[in-house]
């Protein structure tokens, strides 16, 4: 990709991962002072904010991992996005059968991003034996 892209695939990256706590805590207090005022907003909400935070912030690190041609940084993004389904997953009342399901698809998805992260990387940059 030309860099400009990948710079700004960066940027967006780092622009979510610092939004984060401040989402998270502004979620919270929000929650919190209207639940005493007698408004009914669910405690779930803030958890429901976190796990889409989450998994935005995998996207993004995924896409500039890819843009900026870094292995690590798809790796970690496929991690964040398995820590969003596997967290949203887990904490519900799911078989455990479901549970080992979920896990073990995540765990093949991880190696599947890799492997494609690494020919797209090897494509890009012309490279065709190991």
């Amino acid at each position: 990709m030309r860099p400009a892209v990948a710079r700004a695939w960066h940027r967006l990256s780092v622009l979510v991962w610092g939004l984060t706590p401040i989402t998270l805590a502004i979620a919270y207090c929000v929650v919190e002072v209207t639940n005493q005022k007698g408004w009914k907003i669910p405690y779930a909400l803030p958890s429901l904010i976190c796990t889409g935070q989450l998994a935005l912030l995998g996207l993004t690190t995924i896409a500039s991992g890819l843009a900026c041609r870094m292995l690590l940084l798809v790796s970690a993004g496929t991690l964040m996005m398995a820590a969003a389904v596997c967290g949203k997953i887990f904490a519900d009342e799911y078989s455990l059968w479901a549970r080992g399901i979920v896990f073990t698809v995540c765990g093949v998805l991880l190696f599947a991003a890799n492997g494609a992260a690494s020919w797209f990387l090897k494509k890009a940059e012309g490279k065709t034996g190991p």
